[in-house]
């Protein structure tokens, strides 16, 4: 009943890692602060885009974190009963 769990874990674990890489590649070019002209109205839909896409990707992170952490510790929860009442 562990192996499943386990290889589970596994696959949440890697696709956090890659949905973490992915938003520190998005964070790389967001700028703290933004002034915008006349001229680059259009560069601020292009922001605006951006910053709503980074947005999306920690609400998923947050859900893949605690799914990660939740499933880690009904992994060890289950090792320890075993172990004690094995």
């Amino acid at each position: 009943m562990l192996t499943p769990m386990m290889i589970f874990w596994a696959v949440i674990t890697v696709v956090l890692a890659g949905l973490s890489i992915y938003r520190s590649i998005l964070v790389m070019y967001e700028d703290d602060q933004l002034f915008i002209g006349s001229a680059e109205a259009a560069l601020a839909a292009e922001y605006a885009g951006r910053l709503r896409k980074i947005k999306h990707v920690e609400t998923v992170l947050k859900v893949f974190t605690v799914a990660s952490g939740a499933l880690f510790l009904a992994i060890a929860g289950l090792w320890f009963y075993r172990g004690i009442f094995g």
